[in-house]
């Protein structure tokens, strides 16, 4: 089984949640886990994209990538339209 680094606060976070119950960290942890779970996929992609064995693979890869890149783009958009309020 791999391991999965999280940042500190988010394990805080999460243990607060879990351990004690508090609900007041529901919206940072699912975005720490979102931000995580992007960040796993586009090392895969970008794994898969480096290591194609040909040009075809490669150029699939890559578009794989940039579809990535635009749903993550259009999922973080609201959050950062919150942030400059």
């Amino acid at each position: 089984m791999k391991s999965v680094q999280i940042p500190y606060d988010l394990f805080i976070d999460l243990a607060m949640y879990h351990l004690r119950g508090e609900d007041d960290f529901e919206e940072e942890i699912r975005q720490g886990l979102e931000k995580k779970l992007d960040a796993m996929l586009n090392r895969q992609l970008y794994s898969r994209y480096k290591t194609a064995p040909n040009e075809e693979e490669r150029e699939q890869a890559r578009q794989t990538m940039k579809q990535a890149a635009k749903r993550q783009s259009k999922r973080l958009r609201p959050l950062l339209v919150n942030c400059s309020s």
